[in-house]
C-alpha cells in the first residue's frame, strides 16, 4: 500500500468513524465542515488539504449511501462498502505490523550480534580451512553455526555441539564471509 492509499484508508475510516449514528441532517453538515476545511487548507497551501479532500468524497458516498438506501442514521455496520475497505484497511495493518516486528527483531538480533576475533594455531586454522572447503563454507560460517548450539556437558568444562548444519550454497570463486580472507 502506497502513502495516497494508506492517506485514503485513513481519511475513509475517520470519516465513517465520525459519520456513525449521524442523521441525514448530521451528515450534511459535517460534509458542509469538511468542505469548507479543505478550501482553507487548500487556500493556505497546506499539505494535508488533499486528506481533507478525500474526507469530502467520503463525506458525499455517506450522504448518497443514507439518502437512497433511506437509512434513519449512518450504520457502518450496514455499510458493505466501508466494511471491505475496513478488511483490507486491517489487512495492511495487520501486515505492516508484522514487518515492523520483524525488523525489530532483527535489529535487536544484531543489536546482540558480537565479533570475536579468534586466534588458532597453524594446524587448527588448516583444519578449519580443510573442513569449510569439504563443506563448501567459510571458515567463520564453520565456527558460527556450532557456537549458537554448544552446551555445558557436565563438570570440568567439556562442552558439546548436537549435529548441525553450517551450509550454504556459495556462489563460484566465493570463499565465504568473515574476516579471516
Amino acid at each position: 500500500m502506497d502513502d495516497d492509499a494508506i492517506g485514503l484508508a485513513f481519511a475513509r475510516v475517520s470519516v465513517q468513524d465520525a459519520a456513525e449514528g449521524k442523521d441525514w441532517d448530521g451528515l450534511a453538515a459535517a460534509f458542509t465542515d469538511a468542505r469548507a476545511r479543505e478550501q482553507r487548507l487548500r487556500e493556505e497551501g497546506k499539505p494535508l488539504a488533499s486528506r481533507a479532500g478525500q474526507q469530502v468524497v467520503e463525506w458525499q458516498r455517506l450522504i448518497g449511501l443514507v439518502a437512497e438506501l433511506e437509512w434513519p442514521a449512518y450504520e457502518l455496520a450496514l455499510d458493505e462498502q466501508a466494511q471491505a475497505w475496513r478488511t483490507e484497511h486491517d489487512a495492511w495493518v495487520a501486515q505492516a505490523r508484522e514487518q515492523a516486528g520483524r525488523l525489530l527483531r532483527k535489529r535487536l538480533g544484531r543489536a546482540q550480534e558480537a565479533e570475536l576475533p579468534v586466534h588458532l594455531s597453524g594446524d587448527g586454522w588448516r583444519r578449519l580451512q580443510t573442513l569449510s572447503r569439504q563443506l563448501g563454507v567459510g571458515p567463520d560460517r564453520v565456527l558460527e553455526v556450532p557456537a549458537e548450539h554448544v552446551q555445558a556437558a557436565g563438570g570440568e568444562g567439556l562442552v558439546q555441539v548436537p549435529a548441525v548444519s553450517v551450509a550454504y550454497p556459495l556462489q563460484p570463486g566465493e570463499q565465504g564471509a568473515g574476516s579471516w580472507r
